[in-house]
């Protein structure tokens, strides 16, 4: 284990529908450029260069899109939160989601991404 480990933990009761940033492009731009350094400093941990598009969130997603609440869900590595994103956006009422990530300061971007949210 790294000797940088640090665990986000947040739970999520509720689907959430509103923007994450204000400025959506503004965001990704972030989102994007935050990823690509923490990829350079730990490529054995981080393992791509990129986030995942929405669309391959979309796709990674659509297994638990099928199943019925109340659902627990465990997402590891969150990186940046495209596909946590997705995952919140498709909550239903009862479902439980538990977010963990290694890295502090994808850890400090997925705090600040998510603290505005119900």
């Amino acid at each position: 284990m790294s000797s940088y480990h640090r665990k986000i933990v947040a739970s999520f009761s509720e689907p959430i529908r509103t923007p994450i940033f204000k400025e959506e492009k503004m965001q990704h731009l972030k989102e994007r450029s935050l990823f690509f350094k923490g990829a350079l400093q730990h490529i054995h941990e981080v393992g791509s260069i990129t986030p995942s598009s929405r669309s391959v969130a979309k796709a990674m997603t659509a297994a638990m899109r099928q199943k019925p609440a109340p659902r627990r869900i465990l997402e590891v590595g969150a990186g940046t939160g495209p596909i946590t994103a997705r995952i919140v956006r498709d909550m239903r009422p009862g479902d439980h989601l538990d977010i963990y990530e290694i890295d502090p300061k994808f850890t400090a971007f997925l705090a600040r991404r998510f603290e505005t949210e119900p």
